[in-house]
């Protein structure tokens, strides 16, 4: 591994102590999901603006400006969690962040990226569209309402005839996981009445099939073209084509996620991980582990469950969940990181090295969530 420079490294070696000895006894999913959640609310009154910081930064001891595109679909988890739990402890910060994403949205309906003079891009608003349906359906606010036809027009607008979007793109390529925003624009749809966010929505997860090879494999799947696809990318991939597949009864949707998810649960580790980066042929390119993109496919395997009955999908999803939760600091005596849920494990691994994303703790509390409602016979 990398080192960092000495004095970063006289000032991470107590801390790191403190990961080494990040387990306690009687560590459960329940407890770890509520230690995420406190994680969670700490991190949004250290923001001071109403939203949610992106991560915590280790090298930095500090906190990386608040995010939107995770804001938005940390809200459904949110009010998942609140239902489920205790309203009164999740709500006001959920109302808070979706007051905070009204007031960043562009009058054209788009959202930007994190910090100062961010562009806008069309995966950040597909997140934040799916936020304001949970909070609309959750409130009958017609601003949400009004938010989320604005930013879903904005999306069908920019869509290529193809299915893709070409422009406001992060790093100005084509990503086969946007079909993460075509799920949002197939949810509005359904859920508003609006025939053409659903024609979008289809458009973009046929265009995804045209780039799936026989071994269920996803080309476009990176974060950076020269870069091998990490686990989370390909997860979002999985996750759009399997929730709107299930959303519209569309076998050939539900089937590419299938072939994919099953490809990675045939390479899952014994302790419950999956490598972080990976090549075509579903080659395993790391011995890190990308923690966010585990807790994603614990999600996938446990829907894919729900959907088939196979029982080797909730023993993958659940031994997933015990790793991310595994990794998990309860030390109370460094704050900033006591709930938290790493981008790699080891946290030196190189996908977000050395940080703490809020996104890692959404899919974590989501697969937690739907675990339970299954183990408890609850239909979610």
């Amino acid at each position: 591994m990398r080192l960092p420079p000495r004095s970063w490294l006289r000032l991470l070696l107590p801390r790191l102590r403190v990961i080494v000895s990040r387990r306690s006894e009687g560590h459960t999913l329940q407890s770890a999901a509520q230690a995420g959640l406190a994680w969670l609310r700490r991190s949004h009154e250290a923001a001071g603006d109403g939203g949610i910081p992106a991560f915590y930064d280790l090298l930095r001891d500090a906190w990386a400006p608040s995010y939107p595109e995770t804001m938005g679909y940390l809200l459904p988890t949110l009010l998942r969690y609140a239902d489920r739990d205790d309203r009164a402890a999740v709500g006001p910060m959920a109302w808070e962040l979706a007051e905070y994403l009204l007031r960043v949205q562009t009058g054209e309906g788009a959202i930007p990226g994190w910090g100062p003079n961010a562009a806008v891009y069309i995966f950040d608003t597909g997140q934040v569209a799916q936020g304001w349906l949970a909070v609309f359906q959750a409130t009958g606010d017609p601003r949400f309402k009004a938010a989320l036809i604005k930013a879903a027009d904005w999306l069908v607008a920019q869509q290529e005839p193809e299915g893709y979007w070409s422009r406001h793109q992060f790093g100005g390529h084509i990503k086969t996981w946007d079909v993460r925003v075509g799920w949002p624009l197939i949810q509005a749809g359904v859920a508003l009445g609006r025939a053409e966010y659903v024609t979008a929505g289809r458009r973009c997860l046929d265009w995804a099939l045209t780039q799936k090879g026989a071994d269920g494999w996803f080309t476009h799947c990176a974060l950076e073209p020269s870069e091998p696809p990490v686990l989370h990318t390909i997860a979002y991939a999985i996750e759009g084509l399997l929730e709107g597949g299930l959303l519209l009864n569309e076998p050939r949707y539900i089937e590419a996620a299938r072939r994919a998810a099953d490809a990675l649960l045939a390479r899952q580790r014994p302790n419950g991980s999956l490598s972080a980066h990976w090549g075509p042929g579903w080659r395993p390119l790391s011995r890190s582990s990308c923690l966010t993109g585990d807790a994603q496919m614990a999600l996938c395997w446990l829907r894919l469950y729900q959907h088939t009955g196979e029982h080797r999908y909730l023993r993958a999803g659940r031994r997933a969940l015990v790793f991310v939760a595994s990794t998990q600091i309860l030390d109370g005596r460094w704050p900033p990181v006591q709930g938290a849920i790493a981008g790699s494990w080891p946290v030196w691994g190189r996908y977000l090295r050395w940080r703490y994303p809020n996104w890692a703790l959404k899919f974590f509390l989501d697969a937690c969530v739907l675990l339970w409602q299954l183990e408890e016979g609850v239909q979610p």
